[in-house]
């Protein structure tokens, strides 16, 4: 299956899950280390599969109130995509929409931040937290959300109007960042858990690692043209 050109084709599952595990197997042929400092972080031949833990590797956060957290392995992770509106337009527009009002009192915080070396004020809002308080959003100006004839679930309403923010560029994205993790503890059964500060010391670890196999990018451009 290639979802990006829309293609299925007929395969053996059951070759399919060999070679997964053939390759989960294979040892890596080289450090994996740091860009700023060359320290190693993952050794050469540490398997697949143990890099991959790796990278997943979390602690329990009810677990850490009792100092009594063990490595574990995150399911998955829920990532949560950051916009930044320029506070001078948000302020502008929301006076004339109170649509804009509404998500700017509720959602937006506002913060300075670097774009291309220059520090501007601004509004940052969290996709997540859009859609995890949309009846606050929609109840600080009810009227304003069906005055123009706008019809669907409240919820809908909400992210049409803040999808059209991001079209328009009012909304730019700023990052794409994990918020929450899944796991499995021992102890405490299935949660899903805001990051603890083990798992933000971790992003930061990895944003810091090197590509090993810069030589592959080639190969992937090639592919998918």
């Amino acid at each position: 299956m290639f979802l990006a050109r829309n293609v299925m084709k007929p395969f053996d599952p059951k070759l399919l899950h060999r070679v997964k595990n053939e390759v989960l197997e294979r040892p890596i042929d080289r450090d994996i280390k740091t860009r700023d400092t060359g320290e190693v972080v993952i050794k050469k031949e540490t398997k697949v599969i143990d890099v991959i833990k790796w990278l997943y590797e979390t602690r329990c956060n009810k677990c850490l109130k009792s100092s009594q957290a063990e490595p574990i392995i995150a399911d998955y992770y829920v990532w949560d995509t950051i916009y930044y509106g320029l506070k001078e337009k948000i302020d502008s527009l929301a006076s004339k929409d109170c649509r804009l009002g509404a998500l700017r009192d509720t959602v937006f915080k506002q913060e300075k931040i670097k774009i291309k070396g220059k520090e501007i004020e601004v509004y940052i809002v969290s996709r997540l937290e859009v859609n995890d308080k949309w009846e606050d959003i929609f109840n600080k100006a009810p009227q304003a959300w069906t005055s123009g004839g706008e019809i669907g679930k409240k919820p809908g309403l909400v992210s049409t109007y803040f999808g059209n923010l991001i079209r328009k560029q009012v909304l730019v994205r700023y990052k794409h960042e994990p918020k929450y993790k899944h796991i499995n503890c021992p102890k405490h059964g299935e949660e899903l858990q805001e990051l603890n500060d083990y798992d933000k010391q971790k992003i930061i670890l990895i944003e810091r690692l090197e590509y090993p196999y810069p030589e592959l990018h080639s190969l992937v451009r090639r592919v998918l043209s």
